[in-house]
């Protein structure tokens, strides 16, 4: 007898190579007699599907020969994999079944939805044609409509453009009564001050002078028209009362402007800001006396020899007056560059030395750039 000779196995685990299918590998490591089942998620897991496989009525399990098949024991154990098989199928047609079901459930819904959006739009058509039949029928309705309302709307644009332009014409009128009745209040206001003048001249009673005792007191009684008059003094008011002192304690419109500065700024309270708040104020005893600007900012300068400590602020109480279009520019450069026969002036200039410089400076590069400006062109 001629011995075999070449490789075995030694181990079920050393069967198993590359060229072992692996149905048959896995029945070599589990020890089983046949090849294992699969699932519909395993056949989908492995790209397989039922309509590319056999029946399943005619798909043979896979077995293994051994001897255990045979007698008894391979008969009972034949009858219980018969019995998984046909438990495994009626799970797989039951699957396929409710998957038939689910299918058709979509398609119906899906043409349901369809039929209903069919629906929806003869619904929507049929309205559109219903609408555009009943707008011919109540077309000449609607014109005649429109018309009454374009006719409406036209009437009464017009009563809105009379009444608007007799308003205007009130206003107008108005104004200029009012402004006939001021000019002719200053007229007289002028006049009574020539009046004055020659009264002065043919009577010569002594001026008030700053250092006089009723000075003083006119001041003082000024300070309590204004703190009763309020923040609703109006220029016209305090113009009316001090025009009366002046007119019975006779004084000229310089020691006037004092008084005035003194009243609206008692103990030293002249500020730029308070300028500002009362610029309508001295505006007033400015313009009606037709004072120049020595004459005015005289009774400004008596002010800081009374009151020293206003002469540190006096450079931006100088600017306020110059923003709010009281003093110009040139006046104030001319005035306090030359010299003026008054005690109060010299402090005054030296004070006003920084603003004066501003002014001039400015002036000086507003020139050299329009001198600039002029070469480039």
């Amino acid at each position: 007898m001629v011995e075999e000779r070449g490789w075995k196995a030694r181990s079920v685990e050393e069967s198993v190579d590359a060229g072992v299918h692996p149905a048959v590998a896995q029945m070599r490591l589990m020890g089983a007699d046949r090849a294992p089942g699969h699932s519909l998620s395993d056949l989908d897991r492995l790209g397989l599907t039922l309509a590319g496989l056999a029946p399943i009525g005619k798909r043979p399990a896979i077995r293994s020969p051994t001897p255990e098949m045979g007698g008894k024991k391979g008969k009972k154990a034949r009858k219980k994999a018969e019995k998984e098989r046909l438990k495994r199928e009626k799970k797989e047609r039951k699957e396929l079944k409710k998957a038939k079901k689910e299918k058709k459930a979509k398609e119906e819904k899906r043409a349901k939805k369809a039929d209903k959006k069919k629906e929806k739009k003869e619904k929507k058509s049929k309205k559109e044609k219903k609408e555009a039949v009943s707008d011919d029928d109540d077309e000449d309705g609607t014109k005649e409509k429109k018309s009454k309302k374009e006719k409406k709307d036209k009437k009464d644009k017009k009563d809105k453009k009379e009444k608007k332009d007799k308003k205007e014409k009130k206003d107008k009128k108005d104004k200029k009564e009012k402004k006939e009745k001021t000019e002719k209040k200053e007229k007289d206001s002028d006049s009574d001050d020539d009046d004055d003048k020659e009264s002065a001249s043919d009577n010569e009673p002594a001026e008030l002078t700053i250092d006089d005792e009723d000075t003083e007191a006119i001041a003082k009684d000024l300070q309590g028209f204004v703190e009763r008059g309020g923040k609703g003094l109006k220029a016209n008011a305090l113009f009316e009362e001090v025009r009366a002192l002046q007119v019975t304690k006779i004084f000229n419109n310089k020691l006037r402007m004092y008084l005035v500065v003194t009243a609206l700024f008692p103990d030293g309270s002249l500020s730029a800001k308070g300028v500002e708040a009362k610029q309508a104020l001295i505006e007033k005893f400015i313009t009606n006396g037709k004072l120049s600007f020595p004459d005015w900012i005289w009774g400004f300068e008596a002010y800081l020899s009374k009151n020293k400590e206003v002469l540190k602020t006096y450079p931006m109480v100088l600017k306020a007056l110059y923003d709010a279009d009281l003093a110009e520019e040139a006046d104030i450069i001319k005035y306090y560059n030359g010299n003026q026969d008054s005690e109060y002036f010299p402090p005054a200039k030296k004070a006003a030395a920084p603003f004066v410089k501003f002014l001039e400076t400015a002036d000086s590069e507003s020139e050299s750039g329009s001198g600039s400006d002029s070469d480039d062109s």
